[in-house]
């Protein structure tokens, strides 16, 4: 399946949550549905999602997320998964993500290979979907760190969900009878996402794409002829 190229007609978006009043809570349990800033909505869906600063707490004996102790991020707890949107189509260039261990001992998800599940709805039609690998902070076994993921080549998008899920093999999962027998909550499955960087084209480079589709189809029939 070939995918739209993005093109070149296109502004460039950052959210990097900063923005967000303190304790910012949504999601299906909470007024707020969803959360929105320099226009991309984030939406939680099966739990809610926290924007604010590190909850962490080492010295009580926590896990927690490295890197990333002094600036505001998108959590998604409890299994939660986060779909993104914006008015109109979009490709994601990069993120910064990490496993999101709380609240639990420290060191419980030592060795763990959790992963993030991206699966993207393209503009033209049709699913993308690829897995980041997240990854344990070094030397801290059980606490994660936040790293910086480029997704070059992206797609025209109408929405990109992500979830947590755990290496089990050569598939990252969300639950099964492996999920099980391994010991992990599907409340486990928690992640924090931020520096979103997204790519998202102006009306009229939408219009061209739309002409020049249009233009290609009208080549192919009167070739058939």
């Amino acid at each position: 399946m070939a995918a739209t190229a993005v093109p070149t007609i296109a502004s460039a978006a950052l959210v990097d949550f900063e923005s967000a009043p303190p304790l910012t809570v949504v999601g299906p349990g909470q007024p707020d549905a969803s959360y929105t800033e320099s226009g991309v909505t984030f939406t939680p869906t099966g739990s809610d999602a926290i924007v604010d600063l590190s909850s962490c707490a080492p010295a009580l004996g926590e896990s927690c997320i490295r890197n990333n102790f002094l600036s505001v991020y998108l959590t998604a707890l409890n299994g939660a998964e986060v779909t993104i949107t914006t008015q109109r189509a979009f490709s994601i260039d990069a993120l910064d993500a990490s496993f999101f261990p709380l609240p639990t001992p420290a060191g419980i998800f030592a060795n763990s290979p959790m992963g993030l599940k991206l699966v993207g709805t393209l503009w033209d039609g049709g699913l993308i979907e690829t897995t980041l690998s997240l990854l344990e902070a070094p030397g801290v076994p059980g606490d994660f760190v936040f790293s910086s993921y480029g997704l070059p080549g992206s797609p025209l998008l109408r929405s990109m969900t992500l979830g947590a899920c755990v290496f089990i093999g050569a598939d990252c999962v969300r639950s099964g009878v492996d999920f099980d027998a391994a010991g992990y909550l599907f409340n486990d499955l928690q992640f924090a996402i931020d520096n979103l960087s997204l790519t998202i084209p102006e009306p009229s480079a939408l219009w061209l794409v739309a002409l020049s589709l249009g233009g290609l189809a009208f080549t192919r029939r009167r070739s058939a002829r």
